[in-house]
């Protein structure tokens, strides 16, 4: 509500007729005109005002709407010319309203600002729109808004130099968000989070009046006055081009705002009766003295289902539903904003009790002594409280006004316990083992590599690639059982059970167990050990004793198994273990790898973009022919020596 000038004041109050309109247009040259309704000629603040315009009503409204008025004048003036029209030197032009007391021209008001729209020219005279400052609201554009500004600091879109004292650097809690405050089991203050004044993960939001003011800027509108209002914006998506207006509007809807057209711009804010003017005197207009209307109840909304990006949930889908105690129909509404849970509950609240509540209406005339009203103030009308959406200014006071809604006050805490996906998940980095080992008897011609992979937490898939071309050698879907040795391992013979030596480990994962000495002999239990030289040998083992967590000692060995007996030698503690079972994957070696390294590159899932490297010894060893067995030597006639052997064959054809 404006303060009225003391003169201007008691001039209305008296009741007297001597009250004209004039109107300044300023044109985009900066050529000023001034017109008045007076059969006079007026002056004042420098400006002449000529006895040319006939005005219809003008008026103002609340919310997101565009006003518009319509001023009548001959083109026969001087002032205003067909050429001047044509070349559009009216287009945009600024216009001021004043109510001026004529016998005193002191005494004066400025009711409104505007700006020409549409001209049309009829017969001789022209119509010009009058639009309001919301007029600006329906510039399209398009923009993503996030928690995070994407303005480069000291950029024009940044609006701040780097010099500026407001470049500085924050501290604030140092633990982790949001693994803190999500573990509660190692921060016990986690739960107060929610209500304390941690800047961690809040600086980056917005409080919904500086929403307002950030999308307002992006479109080149600026807001003279907006009110501080709930709720806290951490992040808003605007999901196609769309108007300053349909941009706007979400926010203004949780907040419970509307925007105002004002004589110093545009402002947002809500009545809350503080202020209200107690209507005491209506006059007679065209219509009824006092019309006031009640909706039908049967229609109000009972129920508000709110739908958001939920910020404690990793930004998945949200929804939070208010319900009213009379119940009713469901409307479904979607924020377009990441909230938290305490803003979401707030802001469907709200909506209800917009959707809910039953909005009486009235329209008055009232007399022009109540000049200092504006749209957006508050009236008291037989103890109800209004809030005034409509002034049509004319010989008297055309207003219309909506009831005021109770105030919101609700206080939300945390009460739901922390999201188990909250804390950011620990990067699982994949231990491989990849044991170059013997040709089976199927497939002669080639070796064959065996992969076995280890990862806490485990992934759900490994992949392991040949660094070089980034071919895929293998997925393994699940963890290996491997580990390492915790004792060395002596040499050993082979064809006979190995009692002297024990296979001392420990396993990152698995477990292992004794077998019948027939089942190892079968083929069961067998573990590739890395040698001190670089080689895997494969050693079946039927007794294993678990002695610490996780700590096995394995006895009764069969040692170079599968064609490994060239490998059969000493292995220092810490040498890599690795179960051959349906955990580990084989494939051929190509014959390029012989006697070089594979490079490998094993990936923990498909979200790990860097992975870990390894290397594979791939020697010739392997592939060379078993050495014989059973030498024998005869000494023949004439004293020579003939020599003999049994050949063996990993064909596996008992010679």
């Amino acid at each position: 509500m404006r303060t009225l000038d003391i003169g201007f004041a008691a001039h209305i109050e008296s009741g007297a007729t001597t009250l004209a309109t004039c109107w300044k247009l300023i044109r985009t040259d900066a050529v000023v005109l001034g017109f008045t309704d007076h059969d006079q000629p007026l002056s004042f603040a420098g400006t002449d005002y000529r006895p040319m315009l006939d005005g219809s009503e003008t008026g103002a409204r609340l919310g997101p709407q565009v006003d518009t008025a319509e001023a009548i004048g001959v083109l026969r003036s001087d002032a205003i010319t067909e050429a001047d029209i044509v070349a559009g030197r009216y287009d945009g032009a600024t216009v001021e309203i004043w109510r001026v007391n004529w016998r005193e021209v002191s005494q004066r008001l400025l009711q409104r600002r505007a700006s020409i729209g549409e001209i049309v020219r009829e017969d001789g005279q022209f119509r010009a729109e009058l639009r309001s400052g919301q007029q600006a609201l329906n510039r399209v554009r398009g923009r993503l808004y996030a928690p995070l500004c994407d303005a480069v600091p000291g950029d024009a879109r940044c609006t701040v130099s780097a010099g500026h004292p407001a470049f500085a650097l924050w501290t604030w809690d140092a633990r982790p968000y949001p693994a803190f405050p999500s573990l509660l089991e190692v921060w016990r203050d986690g739960a107060n989070h929610a209500t304390g004044h941690w800047l961690t993960g809040r600086l980056g939001g917005l409080a919904g009046d500086e929403v307002l003011r950030a999308v307002a800027a992006d479109y080149g509108v600026a807001l003279d006055a907006v009110e501080a209002q709930p709720p806290f914006v951490h992040g808003y998506v605007l999901e196609a081009p769309m108007t300053a207006r349909q941009a706007l509007e979400p926010v203004l809807a949780l907040g419970g705002l509307a925007i105002r057209d004002g004589v110093d711009g545009l402002c947002v804010g809500r009545a809350d009766g503080s202020a209200a003017l107690v209507v005491d005197e209506v006059v007679a207009g065209e219509g009824p003295l006092v019309s006031r209307r009640r909706p039908d109840p049967g229609e109000a909304i009972g129920q508000v289902a709110l739908s958001y990006a939920d910020r404690e949930r990793n930004y998945l889908a949200g929804a939070v539903t208010a319900i009213a105690d009379s119940g009713g129909a469901l409307e479904a509404v979607a924020a377009g904003m990441v909230l938290d849970i305490g803003g979401a509950r707030r802001a469907a609240e709200r909506l209800l009790i917009e959707r809910n509540g039953a909005r009486e209406t009235v329209e008055l005339t009232l007399p022009p002594s109540q000049a200092q009203l504006e749209v957006g103030d508050s009236l008291a009308l037989d103890g109800t409280l209004f809030e005034i959406t409509e002034i049509r200014d004319g010989l008297a006071r055309r207003v219309a006004g909506r009831a005021i809604l109770p105030e919101l006050t609700v206080a939300f805490a945390a009460d739901r316990p922390p999201p188990a996906g909250t804390a950011p998940a620990r990067r699982a980095l994949p231990v491989l083992a990849a044991a170059h080992l013997p040709p089976l008897p199927d497939d002669l011609t080639r070796t064959r590599l065996v992969l076995g992979a280890f990862a806490r937490p485990w992934p759900g898939e490994v992949e392991v690639t040949e660094e070089g071309s980034g071919t895929t050698l293998a997925r393994l879907g699940r963890a290996a059982t491997m580990g390492v040795l915790t004792a060395p391992l002596g040499a050993g013979s082979i064809f006979t059970w190995d009692s002297r030596n024990a296979l001392e480990l420990t396993l990152a994962g698995g477990h292992l167990s004794s077998r019948d000495e027939a089942d190892v002999l079968g083929g069961a239990n067998r573990l590739a050990v890395e040698t001190d030289a670089g080689a895997w040998e494969i050693v079946g083992f039927a007794a294993a004793d678990l002695v610490a967590p996780a700590a096995y000692r394995l006895t009764r060995l069969l040692r170079g198994q599968d064609g490994t007996d060239h490998a059969v030698g000493g292995a220092s503690a810490g040498n890599r273990v690795l179960l051959l079972d349906a955990r580990a994957a084989s494939l051929p070696v190509p014959p390029a790898w012989l006697g070089a390294q594979a490079e490998l590159r094993s990936f923990a899932g498909p979200t790990d973009g860097e992975g870990v490297a390894a290397t594979a010894g791939i020697g010739l060893a392997p592939m060379l022919p078993l050495r014989p067995v059973h030498l024998r030597a005869e000494r023949l006639a004439g004293g020579d020596i003939a020599l003999g052997w049994v050949r063996r064959s990993r064909a596996d054809t008992g010679r």
